[in-house]
């Protein structure tokens, strides 16, 4: 697997296995897929972490949608082995005095939740960002009532560092989340043999 792994820093089209999913780099084809996701508000609410009104749900995602159909060279599919595409995954680089990822994840299919796709999925992506792109730390947040996806984070490695209220620019509210971080030291510690 750490072949197919290193395969994605040499190739925008790759492909990583796992024993329960595929990553592959997002295309066009997924993007339908994706909207009929961000129509089911529960998804949304989970996803951003916010309880609001349809309009609002809806207006955020469809900003997103907007921002993954731009920017997919940072997004990966996340597909069965059968092929069936479940989920995504994005990332961002961010280097200051050191180099950070943060990190977020959809299982857009309720029949994959709580069987470790996600978890197995996000595990691909930690090896990748920290083996391949050299990153420092990986960071994500999460929805303070979100709690079978801080589960999931926990099994990769990931800590809690805090909560936070983030204000929603849409329709001003506020929602409660989970801050999330894993180290290099970390992530060796944990997820290496």
């Amino acid at each position: 697997m750490l072949k197919l792994l290193e395969s994605m820093k040499k190739s925008p089209s790759y492909v990583a296995s796992g024993q329960k999913v595929v990553v592959r780099q997002l295309g066009r084809q997924d993007l339908k897929r994706i909207k009929r996701w961000f129509a089911n508000l529960e998804l949304v609410s989970l996803a951003f972490g916010l309880q609001g009104d349809a309009s609002t749900l809806q207006r955020i995602a469809d900003d997103y949608y907007r921002e993954i159909f731009w920017w997919q060279k940072n997004a990966l599919a996340i597909d069965t082995l059968s092929g069936e595409c479940i989920g995504f995954m994005k990332y961002t680089i961010r280097e200051d005095h050191e180099m950070h990822a943060k990190v977020g994840i959809l299982i857009g299919e309720r029949p994959y939740w709580e069987h470790g796709y996600g978890t197995e999925a996000m595990q691909m992506l930690l090896r990748y960002l920290f083996e391949n792109l050299k990153v420092d730390r990986v960071e994500l947040d999460t929805a303070e009532f979100n709690t079978r996806a801080q589960r999931s984070f926990e099994k990769c490695g990931f800590r809690k560092l805090g909560a936070f209220a983030e204000v929603n620019h849409h329709d001003g509210r506020s929602a409660q989340k989970i801050w999330m971080s894993m180290d290099r030291a970390e992530y060796e510690r944990v997820c290496l043999p």
